[in-house]
């Protein structure tokens, strides 16, 4: 490569930089650790789960776990090529193309939304948890329900802002992978505790996070 045309690299991937490209990139990373606290959540009350050795409930947890690992780990795989084809993050077709384009990697997405959503959707939870439980399946099922969802979330709009979308439905989908674990795990004390155990106290060590934004 010419030292003309590495220059040409230089500033177009540290020059060009917007500052509205910066801050989409700074939402992404603060989503994204909320994210990881809840994956590291999940796996805690799973292995509680499994502790208890009800082979139903852990077989439900395990199911519930691999559809919210399996539908992280797409969108890992999505976020990845858009970032790298389009390393300033300024684009505005990359991540419909990526994402989009062809069918089958649209449709890659929308069956790992519905998978987790119809598990999820069979846990019985909390009075006061279900409103905001259900507020998130609704948003996660978009994928998957709604025919506009590509074309309103990803087409047209810079790379940078296309990452914090996908970021937002990792988390989303952490969460109520993240409320359906807690509820299984209580559900798990009742039957050890039986009819007539001691009443069940909220569980220390669930983070507390604000809902997804």
């Amino acid at each position: 490569m010419s030292n003309k045309k590495l220059i040409v690299l230089i500033f177009l991937v540290v020059g060009c930089r917007s500052p509205f490209v910066d801050s989409f990139k700074q939402i992404q990373s603060s989503i994204e650790k909320s994210n990881a606290i809840l994956q590291v959540s999940n796996r805690k009350i799973l292995k509680e789960i499994k502790a208890n050795e009800i082979n139903a409930i852990s077989n439900e947890a395990d199911s519930i776990q691999f559809a919210n690992q399996d539908l992280n780990g797409l969108i890992d795989e999505y976020k990845k090529q858009i970032e790298n084809l389009d390393l300033i993050g300024s684009d505005v077709d990359i991540a419909y193309k990526v994402l989009a384009t062809p069918d089958f990697i649209k449709g890659a997405l929308m069956s790992a939304t519905s998978t987790l959503v119809e598990r999820v959707s069979k846990v019985e939870v909390e009075q006061s948890m279900k409103s905001h439980l259900d507020s998130l399946i609704l948003e996660v099922a978009q994928a998957h329900t709604n025919s506009l969802y590509f074309e309103q979330r990803f087409k047209g709009i810079p790379s940078a802002n296309a990452l914090v979308e996908l970021a937002k439905l990792q988390l989303q989908s952490s969460e109520i992978t993240n409320v359906s674990l807690g509820s299984l795990d209580k559900k798990c004390l009742l039957i050890k505790h039986g009819v007539g155990g001691s009443p069940l106290k909220p569980k220390d060590g669930y983070p507390k996070l604000k809902p997804s934004p």
